[in-house]
């Protein structure tokens, strides 16, 4: 890794801090809540870095998985969604070629069965064939040549789901912010 400057591991600690540690996590609420995170770092170079975080939430014995992803810009410390890496229509062929061609896998235990994990697919990656999901800052993260993307549980269970997709090559900015490099 390059040498960073003060001011940018400062900002990038800061982004990570108010990205996991949500204000309502913070906050006394009268009742036992239980908070338990745990991360990954899942891909770093001199650009970017990707980090995983998982885990649950229990609030008064009512339990939430809690799972978020967070890629980071190393040069600026900004944290980067989907639209920093693929235009909707990319990651639209991404999504439907990889399913397609089972390049991709689900990332829970709960179903062996193909035919549920393309209902899983299918279901849980819905945001990410729309516009919203570019702008997704905590809903992906990157592995060496893939692309992961958490999507919302099943309507039966509780847990967010996540999918990788097996990509040629890791993927690279394209849209600083305030810079274009396309």
């Amino acid at each position: 890794m390059d040498d960073y400057s003060q001011e940018i591991i400062t900002k990038i600690n800061e982004q990570i801090f108010n990205a996991v540690i949500t204000e309502d996590m913070l906050v006394y609420k009268g009742y036992d809540e239980d908070v338990d995170i745990t991360y990954e770092i899942t891909y770093a170079n001199n650009d970017i870095l990707s980090i995983l975080f998982w885990g649950s939430k229990n609030i008064s014995g009512a339990y939430a998985d809690y799972k978020k992803g967070i890629t980071i810009d190393l040069k600026n410390g900004e944290i980067l969604s989907l639209e920093d890496f693929y235009s909707l229509s990319e990651l639209q062929t991404i999504i439907n070629n990889l399913i397609e061609t089972e390049k991709c896998t689900v990332i829970i235990d709960e179903f062996n069965n193909t035919e549920q994990k393309m209902l899983v697919k299918l279901h849980c990656l819905e945001l990410f064939e729309k516009q919203e999901g570019l702008y997704c800052t905590d809903r992906f993260y990157i592995k060496k040549n893939k692309i992961c993307l958490i999507g919302d549980p099943y309507p039966s269970m509780r847990q967010y789901i996540p999918v990788e997709f097996e990509i040629n090559q890791t993927p690279q900015v394209k849209k600083v912010k305030g810079n274009f490099n396309q």
